[in-house]
């Protein structure tokens, strides 16, 4: 599949092969100065296309990315539990919340890990909820403290909790598609950055003669 960069790449191709094609090998101009004002303004307009569609569709993959994450993390995990186990976590929530935002985060992390390897579905969703909210606070916690002296060790929140909470995450949430749709998006973005860098420098530092082929070996 082409990348958004090789189509850049092979855009920006195309618009020095037409930039060089209006010139003689010794620099100067090969048509009038009229029609090769015109020529020039052909190559450029066709660069501007060519970015403009790649442009466009990263920012539309970018866009369509981040719906199918909001799905995929919006889902309702209860849909699928019984009116029994529903009423389970009813009775169970306040109080493994509770647990979850008072107990010492080592000991929460082993409970969780645990609750991982039972595999209680409905104790699984409760534990996911209980450890959102305590690694929320946690990390809160960590950037108000955050370039304070006295917590020189505030650089984040628990990585241990972290990944509990994300073992947990994938028993619900289709987190291998989550990953793709952030891959995609990273690569979008990194395009669109590079587009940006390439007009202004294409805009910028394109000479008005032909430029000197460099020589056999050359970089």
């Amino acid at each position: 599949m082409t990348t958004f960069e090789q189509r850049l790449d092979e855009a920006e191709q195309r618009f020095q092969q037409g930039r060089a094609g209006l010139f003689r090998s010794d620099g100067t101009p090969l048509y009038s100065e009229a029609e090769h004002a015109d020529r020039e303004a052909s190559v450029w307009s066709t660069l501007r296309r060519d970015f403009d569609t790649i442009g466009g569709e990263a920012e539309g993959l970018i866009t369509s990315a981040r719906t199918e994450i909001d799905t995929i993390e919006s889902a309702d995990p209860t849909a699928a539990f019984t009116r029994d186990q529903l009423d389970r976590i009813t009775r169970r929530a306040a109080l493994v919340e509770e647990d979850a935002l008072h107990l010492p985060v080592e000991t929460l992390v082993t409970r969780l890990r645990t609750t991982v390897g039972a595999g209680d579905r409905p104790e699984m969703y409760l534990a996911l909820r209980a450890g959102r909210r305590r690694l929320a606070a946690l990390t809160t916690e960590r950037e108000q403290q955050r370039g304070d002296s006295r917590y020189p060790d505030a650089i984040g929140a628990s990585p241990e909790l972290t990944a509990v909470v994300q073992a947990l995450e994938s028993k619900f949430i289709d987190t291998h598609r989550r990953e793709a749709a952030a891959a995609r998006i990273a690569a979008a973005e990194s395009a669109l950055m590079d587009l940006g860098a390439r007009s202004y420098f294409l805009r910028e530092y394109t000479p008005r003669t032909r430029p000197t082929q460099p020589a056999a070996g050359a970089r």
